[in-house]
């Protein structure tokens, strides 16, 4: 504790209060950025998928 005099059960209580929240952030954190990764990796997916249709069609066309 930098302030032993603010040492009261105000700040245990705080204490405590971010140590149990802290995990909780954590996992929220986590998922959000998975969830950010997964939807960037479905967008390159979509646009990898409608290059492969666009490409397939024109070779279609051309035969």
């Amino acid at each position: 504790h930098k302030y032993p005099v603010l040492n009261t059960p105000t700040e245990d209580v705080m204490n405590t209060f971010h140590a149990k929240t802290k995990p909780v952030v954590n996992v929220m954190n986590s998922v959000k950025d998975t969830t950010t990764s997964t939807i960037q990796h479905g967008k390159d997916a979509v646009r990898e998928f409608i290059l492969c249709v666009y490409f397939s069609i024109r070779l279609l066309l051309n035969d």
